[in-house]
Protein backbone atom coordinates (compact mmCIF):
# COMPACT_ATOMS: atom_id res chain seq x y z
CA UNK A 1 0.00 0.00 0.00
CA UNK A 2 2.92 2.15 1.09
CA UNK A 3 5.65 2.93 -1.87
CA UNK A 4 7.72 4.54 1.16
CA UNK A 5 8.34 2.13 4.71
CA UNK A 6 8.59 4.01 7.66
CA UNK A 7 11.31 4.65 9.03
CA UNK A 8 11.93 3.14 12.94
CA UNK A 9 14.11 6.41 14.08
CA UNK A 10 13.37 9.42 12.07
CA UNK A 11 15.71 12.00 12.27
CA UNK A 12 14.21 15.31 13.34
CA UNK A 13 14.73 18.09 10.47
CA UNK A 14 15.37 22.07 10.90
CA UNK A 15 11.55 23.34 11.24
CA UNK A 16 10.09 25.72 8.91
CA UNK A 17 10.22 28.61 11.04
CA UNK A 18 14.18 28.14 11.34
CA UNK A 19 14.70 28.14 8.04
CA UNK A 20 15.36 32.25 7.69
CA UNK A 21 18.25 32.06 5.39
CA UNK A 22 17.75 31.84 1.54
CA UNK A 23 20.48 29.23 1.98
CA UNK A 24 18.22 27.21 4.26
CA UNK A 25 15.53 26.59 1.93
CA UNK A 26 17.94 26.13 -0.87
CA UNK A 27 19.62 23.29 1.05
CA UNK A 28 16.41 21.71 2.12
CA UNK A 29 15.69 21.51 -1.53
CA UNK A 30 18.56 19.78 -2.35
CA UNK A 31 18.81 17.46 0.66
CA UNK A 32 15.61 17.37 2.87
CA UNK A 33 17.18 17.53 6.52
CA UNK A 34 14.87 14.72 7.69
CA UNK A 35 16.03 12.65 4.43
CA UNK A 36 14.96 11.66 1.75
CA UNK A 37 13.17 8.58 2.53
CA UNK A 38 11.21 10.67 5.25
CA UNK A 39 10.36 13.42 3.09
CA UNK A 40 9.22 11.01 0.21
CA UNK A 41 6.63 9.21 2.96
CA UNK A 42 5.32 12.52 3.40
CA UNK A 43 5.03 13.53 0.45
CA UNK A 44 3.23 10.05 -0.53
CA UNK A 45 0.97 10.78 2.77
CA UNK A 46 0.35 14.11 1.54
CA UNK A 47 -0.81 13.08 -1.52
CA UNK A 48 -2.80 10.14 -0.72
CA UNK A 49 -4.69 12.04 2.12
CA UNK A 50 -5.60 15.23 -0.07
CA UNK A 51 -9.26 15.14 -0.74
CA UNK A 52 -10.36 14.23 -4.24
CA UNK A 53 -10.83 11.20 -6.15
CA UNK A 54 -8.19 8.30 -6.99
CA UNK A 55 -8.32 9.48 -10.57
CA UNK A 56 -8.11 12.80 -10.56
CA UNK A 57 -5.32 12.55 -7.85
CA UNK A 58 -3.51 10.25 -10.09
CA UNK A 59 -4.30 12.59 -13.16
CA UNK A 60 -2.55 16.01 -11.26
CA UNK A 61 0.37 13.79 -10.39
CA UNK A 62 0.73 12.53 -13.94
CA UNK A 63 0.27 15.99 -15.16
CA UNK A 64 3.31 16.83 -12.51
CA UNK A 65 5.27 13.89 -13.98
CA UNK A 66 4.98 15.29 -17.35
CA UNK A 67 5.82 18.79 -16.95
CA UNK A 68 9.30 17.88 -14.73
CA UNK A 69 10.44 16.37 -18.62
CA UNK A 70 10.23 20.21 -19.92
CA UNK A 71 12.95 22.39 -19.93
CA UNK A 72 11.57 24.78 -18.92
CA UNK A 73 12.68 25.41 -15.27
CA UNK A 74 10.78 28.05 -13.12
CA UNK A 75 7.50 27.90 -14.54
CA UNK A 76 6.71 24.10 -14.30
CA UNK A 77 4.15 25.16 -11.60
CA UNK A 78 2.73 27.46 -14.26
CA UNK A 79 2.31 24.85 -16.91
CA UNK A 80 1.16 22.23 -13.83
CA UNK A 81 -1.64 24.83 -13.18
CA UNK A 82 -2.68 24.95 -16.71
CA UNK A 83 -2.67 21.44 -17.17
CA UNK A 84 -4.43 20.24 -13.94
CA UNK A 85 -7.22 23.53 -15.19
CA UNK A 86 -7.40 21.84 -18.51
CA UNK A 87 -8.11 18.06 -17.84
CA UNK A 88 -10.05 18.94 -13.87
CA UNK A 89 -7.48 17.23 -12.24
CA UNK A 90 -5.99 18.05 -8.60
CA UNK A 91 -3.14 21.07 -8.41
CA UNK A 92 -1.76 19.66 -5.30
CA UNK A 93 -0.87 16.65 -6.41
CA UNK A 94 0.23 17.74 -10.04
CA UNK A 95 2.41 19.90 -7.42
CA UNK A 96 3.40 16.81 -5.59
CA UNK A 97 4.23 15.33 -9.27
CA UNK A 98 6.41 17.50 -10.33
CA UNK A 99 8.95 16.05 -7.44
CA UNK A 100 9.85 13.54 -10.21
CA UNK A 101 12.12 16.28 -11.41
CA UNK A 102 14.98 17.71 -8.76
CA UNK A 103 18.08 18.69 -8.45
CA UNK A 104 19.37 14.81 -8.13
CA UNK A 105 17.23 13.58 -11.56
CA UNK A 106 17.16 16.95 -13.98
CA UNK A 107 20.68 15.98 -15.25
CA UNK A 108 19.68 12.53 -16.70
CA UNK A 109 15.87 13.90 -17.47
CA UNK A 110 17.67 16.65 -19.75
CA UNK A 111 20.57 14.51 -21.25
CA UNK A 112 17.68 11.85 -21.83
CA UNK A 113 15.40 14.32 -23.96
CA UNK A 114 18.27 16.11 -25.91
CA UNK A 115 19.12 12.71 -27.12
CA UNK A 116 15.90 11.57 -27.86
CA UNK A 117 15.11 15.01 -29.47
CA UNK A 118 17.92 14.69 -32.22
CA UNK A 119 17.19 11.41 -32.63
CA UNK A 120 13.46 12.16 -33.63
CA UNK A 121 14.66 15.03 -35.85
CA UNK A 122 17.05 13.41 -36.94
CA UNK A 123 20.19 15.58 -36.00
CA UNK A 124 23.26 12.72 -36.36
CA UNK A 125 25.85 16.23 -35.74
CA UNK A 126 24.35 17.87 -32.19
CA UNK A 127 25.47 21.16 -31.75
CA UNK A 128 28.50 21.03 -28.81
CA UNK A 129 27.23 21.79 -25.15
CA UNK A 130 27.73 25.46 -24.28
CA UNK A 131 30.52 27.29 -21.90
CA UNK A 132 28.51 28.31 -18.58
CA UNK A 133 31.58 29.66 -17.38
CA UNK A 134 31.47 32.88 -18.82
CA UNK A 135 27.19 32.74 -19.63
CA UNK A 136 25.12 35.70 -18.73
CA UNK A 137 21.50 37.07 -19.44
CA UNK A 138 22.70 39.18 -22.26
CA UNK A 139 24.35 36.42 -24.20
CA UNK A 140 21.47 34.18 -23.56
CA UNK A 141 19.43 36.72 -24.81
CA UNK A 142 21.45 37.98 -27.76
CA UNK A 143 22.28 33.93 -28.68
CA UNK A 144 18.12 33.18 -27.83
CA UNK A 145 17.81 31.49 -31.62
CA UNK A 146 20.47 29.81 -31.56
CA UNK A 147 20.23 28.01 -28.13
CA UNK A 148 16.37 27.33 -28.60
CA UNK A 149 17.47 25.66 -32.60
CA UNK A 150 20.33 23.26 -30.93
CA UNK A 151 19.54 22.96 -27.01
CA UNK A 152 15.57 23.84 -26.06
CA UNK A 153 13.81 22.38 -29.15
CA UNK A 154 15.71 19.32 -29.38
CA UNK A 155 14.94 18.84 -25.42
CA UNK A 156 11.09 20.01 -26.15
CA UNK A 157 10.72 17.29 -28.65
CA UNK A 158 12.46 14.41 -26.90
CA UNK A 159 10.28 15.59 -23.53
CA UNK A 160 7.09 15.12 -24.80
CA UNK A 161 6.74 11.38 -25.47
CA UNK A 162 9.14 10.84 -22.35
CA UNK A 163 6.78 13.19 -20.41
CA UNK A 164 4.02 11.27 -21.62
CA UNK A 165 4.78 7.71 -20.99
CA UNK A 166 6.10 8.83 -17.17
CA UNK A 167 2.38 10.33 -16.69
CA UNK A 168 0.81 7.15 -18.21
CA UNK A 169 3.07 4.61 -15.58
CA UNK A 170 2.57 7.17 -12.77
CA UNK A 171 -0.95 7.59 -13.77
CA UNK A 172 -2.15 3.78 -14.01
CA UNK A 173 0.53 3.12 -10.94
CA UNK A 174 -1.30 5.83 -8.15
CA UNK A 175 -4.93 5.43 -9.42
CA UNK A 176 -5.04 1.30 -7.71
CA UNK A 177 -2.95 2.08 -5.19
CA UNK A 178 -4.79 5.13 -3.88
CA UNK A 179 -8.28 3.23 -4.49
CA UNK A 180 -6.80 1.04 -2.23
CA UNK A 181 -5.20 3.33 0.29
CA UNK A 182 -8.65 5.05 0.23
CA UNK A 183 -10.97 1.93 0.79
CA UNK A 184 -8.63 0.91 4.22
CA UNK A 185 -8.64 4.38 5.02
CA UNK A 186 -12.34 4.72 4.96
CA UNK A 187 -12.95 1.11 6.94
CA UNK A 188 -10.06 2.20 9.71
CA UNK A 189 -12.99 5.77 9.96
CA UNK A 190 -15.93 3.09 9.76
CA UNK A 191 -14.87 0.71 12.61
CA UNK A 192 -13.36 3.79 14.82
CA UNK A 193 -16.34 5.57 14.62
CA UNK A 194 -18.28 2.40 15.90
CA UNK A 195 -15.78 1.98 18.40
CA UNK A 196 -16.32 5.49 19.83
CA UNK A 197 -20.60 4.81 19.45
CA UNK A 198 -19.79 2.01 21.31
CA UNK A 199 -17.95 3.67 24.04
CA UNK A 200 -20.61 6.62 24.23
CA UNK A 201 -23.29 4.37 24.29
CA UNK A 202 -21.84 2.46 27.31
CA UNK A 203 -21.08 5.56 28.73
CA UNK A 204 -24.05 7.31 28.77
CA UNK A 205 -25.58 3.76 30.48
CA UNK A 206 -23.52 3.99 32.86
CA UNK A 207 -23.94 7.84 33.40
CA UNK A 208 -27.53 6.98 33.34
CA UNK A 209 -27.15 4.14 35.81
CA UNK A 210 -24.73 6.41 38.35
CA UNK A 211 -27.61 9.32 37.89
CA UNK A 212 -30.69 6.87 39.14
CA UNK A 213 -28.71 5.90 41.69
CA UNK A 214 -27.98 9.36 43.22
CA UNK A 215 -31.42 10.51 42.82
CA UNK A 216 -32.29 7.65 44.84
CA UNK A 217 -29.82 8.03 47.35
CA UNK A 218 -31.31 11.49 47.35
CA UNK A 219 -34.69 10.73 47.76
CA UNK A 220 -33.83 7.87 50.62
CA UNK A 221 -32.05 10.47 52.83
CA UNK A 222 -34.91 13.12 52.39
CA UNK A 223 -37.16 10.27 53.26
CA UNK A 224 -35.02 9.54 56.26
CA UNK A 225 -34.72 13.22 56.81
CA UNK A 226 -38.77 13.68 56.92
CA UNK A 227 -39.37 10.82 59.06
CA UNK A 228 -36.84 11.97 61.79
CA UNK A 229 -37.98 15.59 61.78
CA UNK A 230 -42.12 13.86 62.20
CA UNK A 231 -40.60 12.13 65.44
CA UNK A 232 -38.69 14.80 66.48
CA UNK A 233 -42.09 16.63 66.64
CA UNK A 234 -44.00 13.86 68.46
CA UNK A 235 -41.61 13.41 71.11
CA UNK A 236 -41.92 17.34 71.92
CA UNK A 237 -45.30 16.96 71.92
Amino acid sequence: MYFFPKRAKRTRGRHRRRRTLWWHRFSEYLWPSIGWLSYLRHSELKLKRTKGSAHLLALGFACGAFVSFTPFIGTHLLFVGFCTLLFRANFISGWIGTLVGNPWTFPFIWIWCYELGNFLLGVHSPAPLPDFSDMTFQKLWDNLQYYWDNYLWPMCVGGVPSGLIAGLVFYFLLRYNIEKFQAYRRHRIAERRKFWSKVKMVSTATAKEKAQAITENIKESVKDKVLNLKSDKKEDV
